[in-house]
Formats: C-alpha cells, structure tokens, sequence
C-alpha cells in the first residue's frame, strides 16, 4: 500500500472523517468489482463451455453455460445446474 494512503489514514482524527474515507473506499471497491463482472461478462455466452474454479476443486471443472445474470450465471455440469459467481468462471478456448 502506498505511504500516502497511510498517513491519510493516520491522520483522520474524527468519526465524521472515518466515515466519509469508508463510504469512499465502498463506492471505489463496487466500481472495481462492476469492472471485473462486465469484463468477464463480455468474454462469456450462452451455450459456450466454461471452467468453474472453486476452492474445493482449484483445478476446476468443465460446464455448459445456461444463463448469465447481473453477479452470477447458472452452469450445468454433469446434468447438475449450479449458481456460480462470474468470478469463479473462465471461458474455455
């Protein structure tokens, strides 16, 4: 982390000011996770195979895409359908 942002945040001396460095980080941290979703959202699509990684299965496993939402999609693997985070999905080539 850079110096500059801890000794901002060394130097908050009241709620209010806490406060307002939260909401900032909040908003900061939902823009970026928005970015991630649309980026692995662009390179999905219907019908295409894609690899689930999980912490379970780190290698991950092979699926179907069925359907894709706003944060997560539904993938059938083996004939079962899961809900998956986009996070946890990579398009097969």
């Amino acid at each position: 982390m850079k110096k500059s942002i801890i000794n901002a945040i060394n130097s908050i001396s009241n709620t209010a000011e806490l406060n307002e460095a939260i909401t900032l980080i909040k908003q900061k941290q939902k823009q970026i996770r928005s970015e991630a979703a649309s980026s692995i959202k662009s390179k999905l699509q219907i019908g295409n195979n894609v690899r689930v990684v999980s912490k379970q299965v780190p290698t991950g496993e092979v699926g179907k895409l069925i359907s894709i939402a706003r944060t997560k999609a539904t993938v059938e693997i083996n004939g079962l359908r899961y809900k998956c985070s986009l996070s946890m999905l990579a398009p097969l080539k």
